[in-house]
C-alpha cells in the first residue's frame, strides 16, 4: 500500500494544496488517459452529483438504495477519512490493494511513455475508478464530483441524472467569490438531454440552474415544487413522507399535475439531522426517474435502502461515553446545519468543541457560529498541515477577540489531558471543521473509552 501512496503522491494533488492550481486546470489529461485505455466512463451507466453541501450523503443514500434494489453498484467519493481505497467501492466493499496498486503501475507505464501528461492525484483516481467500475461489469455507478463542476476531474461523464445539491459561499478563491459564479460552476455538470435534480431554493441559483438545462435540453426537478418532503419526527433519527407532484419523463415540458404523482408514506432514516430528510428526498427523486431508463426500484426498496443507510463520517457517534461525535462540517453552511441539529438532538448537554479549519476556508464565520449557538468551551487542534489555521498574535502581540479563551493543542496527548475530566464530569464533546481531523477523532475516542 506504500509504494501505491508513494506513486500517487508524486501528482498535483490540489487536495493537499487547498485547489492552488485549479484556474490552470483543464480536462485535457484525464481524457487523454481514459481514450488510452478505450474510454471506459462512456460505457458504464452513471449519475454524477455536484453541490457544496449534502453531496456525499446523496451519494450514499442512492447507493444503499440501488444495491438494495439488488444492482451491482459502483460509489466514487472523495476525500477519504483513513484510507484510498475507501473512494472506490462496488456494493460498498473497497476496491482491494493489489487492484489499485495493478491500476496505479498501468497509469504510471503510461506516464513513463507520455512525458508531456501530468494528471493530478485526483484525475489518477478518477480514471482508476472508471476502469474498475467498467472492468467489473457495475450495472451503475454513483460518482460525486471532487470539486466545483465544470474543472473537475469527473466531468467527462454523459450521466443518465445529475444532482446538485444545496450550493453556498465555498472554495471561494477558486470557483468564485459570488453564490452566482459558484453555481455556474455546479452547473457546468449538466449535460444534454438528461435530468436534473436540485435541492437548492434560493432563486439566484435556480434560475442558473434550469437556464443551464434548458440549453441542454434536459428535464429539471426542484424541491418543493416538483418533490417534497413532509418531516414527522426527528432526533437521531428522522421519520418523513415523501410528495412527487410532477410527472417524471425526460421531456423538459413536464405536465403540472395538482395530485400526487408519487407518494411515500413513513420512511425511516438512521441519519441525525432534519437537514437529511432533503437529500433523502433527492436520492428517492432519482431512484424514481431511475424507472425511465430500466432500473426496477420498489418502493419498499428505497425505505429499505435509506433505513440502511450509513454515511461514515458524518455526524458519527463514535464513543458514548463520554459522548463523542465527530462531523466534518467545513463551510459556515454545513457548520450552522450541523449545530442546529446537535442542539435539537441534545438540547441539555454541556458541549465541548474540538476543531481545526484550513487556511482556504472561511474558518473565522465558523468560529462564529460555534461560538454563538453552541458553546464557549473550545479546543483548537493545529493539524500538523501546510494548510492549517494557526491561532497566531497579531504584530502587536495581541490575540483576537474571537480566538480568546480557545485552548490550543498540537498532539493528541494534549488533547486527552484537556478532555479526560469529561468522563466524569459528563458532556458532548463534538469534533468539527475538516476531514483530516478524522484520524485523531478516532484515537482520542478509543483513549476515553
Amino acid at each position: 500500500m506504500k509504494s501505491i501512496a508513494k506513486k500517487l503522491e508524486t501528482l498535483i494533488n490540489n487536495e493537499q494544496t487547498g485547489h492552488q492550481n485549479f484556474a490552470n486546470y483543464s480536462l485535457k489529461d484525464i481524457t487523454f488517459l481514459l481514450k488510452y485505455f478505450g474510454n471506459p466512463h462512456k460505457k458504464i451507466k452513471t449519475i454524477h452529483l455536484a453541490g457544496t453541501n449534502g453531496k456525499g450523503s446523496t451519494a450514499h443514500m442512492l447507493n444503499s438504495i440501488l444495491i438494495t434494489a439488488g444492482y451491482k453498484t459502483g460509489l466514487y467519493t472523495s476525500p477519504n477519512l483513513v484510507r484510498i481505497n475507501e473512494r472506490i467501492k462496488i456494493n460498498n466493499k473497497e476496491i482491494q490493494n493489489r487492484r489499485l496498486s495493478a491500476y496505479v503501475d498501468e497509469l504510471f507505464e503510461v506516464l513513463d511513455r507520455h512525458s508531456n501528461i501530468h494528471p493530478t492525484y485526483f484525475d489518477a483516481l478518477t480514471l482508476i475508478a472508471f476502469r474498475y467500475y467498467f472492468d467489473e461489469k457495475t450495472d451503475i455507478a454513483v460518482i460525486e464530483t471532487g470539486l466545483g463542476g465544470r474543472l473537475d476531474s469527473t466531468n467527462v461523464l454523459s450521466p443518465l441524472i445529475s444532482i446538485i445539491t444545496n450550493i453556498s459561499k465555498d472554495h471561494t478563491g477558486v470557483l468564485g467569490n459570488t453564490i452566482e459564479e459558484i453555481a455556474m460552476e455546479k452547473a457546468g455538470i449538466i449535460k444534454k438531454k438528461s435530468a436534473v435534480i436540485t435541492s437548492n431554493t434560493d432563486k439566484k441559483i435556480v434560475n442558473i440552474l434550469q437556464e443551464t438545462a434548458d440549453r441542454q435540453l434536459s428535464a429539471f426537478y426542484v424541491v418543493n415544487k416538483d418533490f417534497s418532503v413532509k418531516t414527522k419526527s426527528s432526533g437521531e433519527g428522522n421519520n418523513f413522507d415523501y410528495f412527487m407532484n410532477t410527472e417524471m419523463n425526460s421531456s423538459t415540458k413536464k405536465p403540472e399535475k395538482p395530485d400526487f404523482v408519487n407518494f411515500i408514506n413513513d420512511i425511516c432514516i438512521k441519519m441525525p439531522g432534519e437537514f437529511q430528510t432533503t437529500n433523502a428526498s433527492l436520492a428517492i427523486t432519482a431512484s424514481f426517474l431511475l424507472k425511465e431508463y430500466g432500473f426496477e426500484i420498489s418502493e419498499n426498496t428505497i425505505k429499505k435502502g435509506l433505513k440502511n443507510t450509513v454515511v461514515p463520517g458524518r455526524m458519527h457517534i463514535l464513543c458514548k461515553n463520554p459522548l463523542i461525535i465527530f462531523d466534518p462540517a467545513h463551510n459556515p453552511e454545513a457548520m450552522k446545519t450541523t449545530v442546529t441539529a446537535l442542539k435539537k438532538i441534545y438540547p441539555d448537554m454541556k458541549y465541548t468543541a474540538v476543531i481545526s479549519f484550513m487556511t482556504d476556508k472561511d474558518y473565522l464565520s465558523q468560529f462564529k457560529i460555534i461560538k454563538k449557538h453552541l458553546t464557549e468551551n473550545i479546543i483548537y487542534y493545529e493539524l500538523p498541515d501546510k494548510r492549517s489555521f494557526k491561532i497566531l498574535p497579531d504584530k502587536n502581540g495581541k490575540i483576537k477577540p474571537v480566538y480568546t479563551d480557545i485552548i490550543n493543542v498540537k498532539n493528541v496527548s494534549d488533547l486527552y489531558n484537556a478532555v479526560k475530566h469529561i468522563k466524569k464530569t459528563g458532556g458532548l464533546i463534538f469534533i468539527t471543521g475538516s476531514f483530516r481531523l478524522y484520524d485523531m477523532a478516532v484515537k482520542i475516542s478509543k483513549m476515553l473509552k
